[in-house]
């Protein structure tokens, strides 16, 4: 499904086909404003997310200020990584560019936390309701979003959880 690109909206960019599904499973939650959200492609590897991101997204934020962009990779346990990313994003547009993952693979989430769409389905949940009693974002391997997660919910939230 196609977002319409005059409101509020927002792109997932994933790195692979793990993290589309955690993306899939998130948007599939009840509560999401699946109209306001559009799964992109695969980009195949982290470094083919910055390039696809520079080469096929940032004009398209600068010409529709109500998009916005979340890049989902894995961090594979390198802390420069979130830093590279960082570096991709023009200074105007750091406010509607995000970037999140899993610290090591997605794969080592599965085994904690259920098939990918689930995992997805829990991370909307918990964005809904953050007073859950098992909240995935508060997961080992995902703890390394949770600045990234509160710069992002005052924006993206009243987009997707309206």
């Amino acid at each position: 499904m196609s977002v319409n690109k005059y409101k509020p909206h927002v792109f997932i960019l994933p790195e692979d086909r793990a993290n589309r599904q955690i993306a899939n499973g998130f948007i599939l939650h009840p509560s999401i404003a699946a109209r306001h959200v559009q799964v992109l492609g695969e980009a195949g590897r982290w470094c083919s997310v910055i390039d696809k991101f520079e080469k096929n997204h940032i004009d398209g934020l600068k010409r529709y200020n109500d998009r916005h962009l979340i890049m989902l990779v894995d961090f594979d346990q390198n802390n420069e990584r979130r830093a590279a990313f960082e570096e991709s994003i023009p200074e105007d547009l750091k406010n509607r560019v995000f970037i999140l993952g899993t610290w090591k693979e997605p794969e080592d989430l599965k085994r904690d936390l259920g098939d990918f769409e689930k995992i997805g389905r829990d991370l909307a949940e918990a964005c809904w309701d953050p007073n859950i009693q098992e909240n995935p974002w508060n997961h080992k391997l995902l703890q390394c979003n949770a600045d990234e997660l509160r710069r992002m919910m005052g924006i993206i939230k009243p987009i997707l959880l309206p």
